[in-house]
């Protein structure tokens, strides 16, 4: 029997703190986060990552073994675990037992086709995005160009390797379904960013205070990785009530209010490195689709 094609997906909702719900769906997840919404919950349902497979119910049944030690009700498909660790157990079914590609290492995703990640980043956290510029940099395995944004509380970026078209991307409604809350959280539309295949992404976020205890001259490690395999956009939102400087003026994502520490940067190129050279690569100078 040929098995459905369909996603594997990762929803949140305030109402029910620290669980998951991680489920299949053969239609859009946006759709079924929406669906689910409407059963009478105070909260809706927000979308924190999805992946297209080519057989969703043997992905679902598979990752659902995996993780049952975390099921918070046998009879329900919510689970108590970290998202990132949640990510992962997603990626070693889809990316490893089912579609062997990789060897799967902690917190490094790919971000292929008809997928989203969503990272709620605090303040003082930092987004790095490496980029080689061209194939003869990869070729000689050169050091990658770096970008560097510095966060703020209350940032929330999507990582969505397809739009149907522009107008996703302006469109609130769609957005709010994609879990950036704009309209209901006093939330801004403040940054879209593009992404080619072979960049890496770098989320760094400072260590919990139990590991600084131990290691105090460690205040950062990296949180997550994303190997990009395709074309994406980075979507940005932030609180309104941090957009305006001092002097009044608008305030865009990414703004080094500190100078950047070099430790920083150096500890993300290090884990990237480990990835060896992309196995992807698109020139910068190209329109995206």
């Amino acid at each position: 029997m040929i098995g459905r094609k369909g996603f594997i997906y990762i929803f949140s909702n305030p109402a029910f703190p620290n669980e998951l719900k991680i489920g299949k769906t053969t239609r859009i997840p946006e759709e079924r986060a929406k669906e689910l919404s409407g059963t009478g919950l105070p909260e809706r349902f927000i979308v924190e990552y999805y992946e297209y497979v080519f057989d969703c119910d043997l992905c679902e049944k598979i990752i659902h073994k995996n993780i049952d030690e975390y099921r918070h009700n046998k009879t329900r498909e919510f689970f108590k675990l970290p998202l990132q660790e949640a990510i992962l157990k997603v990626q070693e079914v889809t990316q490893g037992k089912i579609y062997p590609q990789r060897k799967i290492n902690k917190y490094i995703h790919r971000l292929n086709e008809n997928m989203l990640f969503r990272w709620a980043c605090q303040n003082n956290d930092y987004i790095l995005r490496f980029r080689h510029k061209n194939l003869l940099s990869i070729f000689y395995n050169e050091i990658p160009s770096v970008n560097v944004w510095q966060c703020r509380e209350g940032d929330r970026l999507i990582i969505k390797s397809k739009f149907d078209d522009y107008d996703d991307l302006i469109n609130y409604d769609k957005l709010v379904d994609f879990g950036l809350n704009i309209l209901d959280k006093n939330r801004s539309l403040t940054e879209i960013i593009d992404i080619y295949p072979g960049d890496r992404l770098v989320w760094v976020a400072k260590k919990n205070k139990t590991y600084l205890n131990n290691y105090p001259n460690e205040s950062y490690s990296v949180k997550s990785i994303i190997d990009c395999l395709e074309y994406a956009k980075i979507i940005v939102s932030s609180q309104e009530e941090l957009l305006i400087t001092k002097e009044g003026y608008p305030l865009p994502f990414g703004s080094q209010l500190n100078k950047i520490p070099n430790t920083i940067i150096l500890q993300a190129y290090f884990k990237i490195k480990e990835l060896g050279i992309p196995n992807t690569w698109a020139s910068p100078t190209m329109d995206l689709p």
